[in-house]
């Protein structure tokens, strides 16, 4: 099967490289942030559509070259704005094995 590139009307095949969605059973969010980058009608792409055959092409990333930390998902068909990845939460004080002071 040739892959095609399923962002918006994106005609491209076989050129450049293929970045492959993440699939929803690993991880569900990152799916969906991609179904919805790609601007299709429901019918076209949803999540019970995502097989090993869809897949973006690299120059639908910041930059061109495909996913990178500061930007995974691919940039928004409908021309609004890209916001870069949020950095992990800071694990607290008390999770780390620091004092309790709720026992003061």
């Amino acid at each position: 099967m040739v892959l095609r590139c399923a962002w918006a009307v994106s005609r491209k095949t076989r050129r450049g490289r293929f970045i492959h969605f993440p699939t929803p059973k690993t991880d569900l969010a990152k799916c969906l942030r991609w179904i919805k980058a790609c601007s299709r009608p429901h019918e076209q792409l949803n999540v019970s559509r995502i097989n090993q055959h869809k897949v973006v092409c690299s120059k639908h990333f910041v930059g061109g070259n495909g996913p990178t930390k500061e930007f995974p998902d691919p940039v928004c068909a409908d021309g609004s704005k890209c916001t870069p990845a949020r950095n992990p939460p800071k694990e607290s004080v008390r999770k780390q094995g620091g004092p309790d002071k709720s026992k003061t």
